[in-house]
């Protein structure tokens, strides 16, 4: 798959059902690792659907209820092997 299939066959359907389970049960938590994903999402995506789901994100993420770990663009071990490319990923995902 492409990045755009994943990304609409996988990955968005995981970030609209996450922000609802999480909307509805304020029991629940979640970790989020790969920021591309979310930049697609946010910058990427206007249905009104997407639109309430990234603001309950954004609000759970304030919450402290949705929380980012590692914030590089992608995970390590897909996309890089050096340790220059590592922190090159970490500063890419936290611009």
């Amino acid at each position: 798959k492409t990045f755009e299939g994943y990304f609409q066959t996988e990955v968005r359907p995981i970030l609209l059902s996450m922000t609802e389970a999480l909307h509805r049960d304020i029991s629940l938590r979640f970790v989020w690792s790969e920021v591309a994903w979310l930049k697609r999402w946010f910058d990427g995506c206007s249905s009104n659907a997407d639109e309430l789901a990234q603001a309950r994100f954004s609000k759970l993420l304030a919450d402290g209820r949705v929380e980012l770990v590692d914030g590089g663009f992608s995970q390590h071990d897909n996309a890089v092997t050096s340790v220059a490319q590592q922190l090159q990923n970490m500063r890419h995902g936290r611009q």
